[in-house]
């Protein structure tokens, strides 16, 4: 056999390949696969933060949903009612946010005052959860709240013993009297 011969054996064995094989080729190419990332990378923070936010993006239709009225004390009860649970679990912080004011309450509409935008921030976070609380407790699905930042607030939080014992002498006055009757020192 000449040189030629051969090439053109070799090519006829080359170009036929049973369907068979084609179909065992083409299973085990690897195809682009979405790769988990790792625990540790700043791509899950991004993925767990897009989830996230996909999930409390998604709004209930509250027309088909119970509108049961309800009394602001009910409410009230409630709220007090969700920071003793947040207490339990070790929620501290948030409890402590939604302990610091009572919302200001209008039909089904909360207001929440906070003296700052990152108190806000923190309570903007738990938000959907408290309405679903909320709501299912109340059997009322219009229930709503929003947070509005109050600067003037800050003012109302005593840091030194001073400032503290202002704001109680403010609540109340025979505590000035009190001072001065026991010659205390603050």
């Amino acid at each position: 056999m000449t040189d030629l011969e051969l090439k053109s054996k070799v090519n006829t064995k080359q170009t036929i390949i049973p369907k068979v094989a084609i179909n065992k080729l083409q299973t085990s190419i690897p195809t682009e696969k979405k790769r988990k990332s790792s625990a540790l990378s700043l791509k899950s923070l991004t993925q767990k933060r897009e989830e996230t936010t996909a999930k409390s993006k998604i709004e209930i239709n509250t027309d088909d949903l119970p509108k049961k009225p309800f009394q602001k004390q009910e409410l009230l009860d409630l709220w007090n009612a969700y920071i003793a649970i947040l207490n339990k679990k070790g929620e501290k912080l948030l409890a402590s946010l939604m302990s610091s004011n009572q919302p200001e309450i209008n039909l089904t509409k909360l207001t929440f005052s906070l003296p700052n935008s990152r108190m806000k921030n923190s309570l903007l976070k738990a938000k959907p959860q408290i309405l679903k609380y909320l709501r299912e407790q109340l059997q009322n699905y219009q229930i709503d709240f929003k947070i509005i930042t109050n600067e003037a607030m800050e003012k109302k939080f005593a840091y030194t013993p001073k400032e503290k014992y202002e704001v109680l002498r403010e609540k109340n006055l025979l505590l000035s009297k009190l001072k001065k009757t026991f010659d205390l020192d603050v």
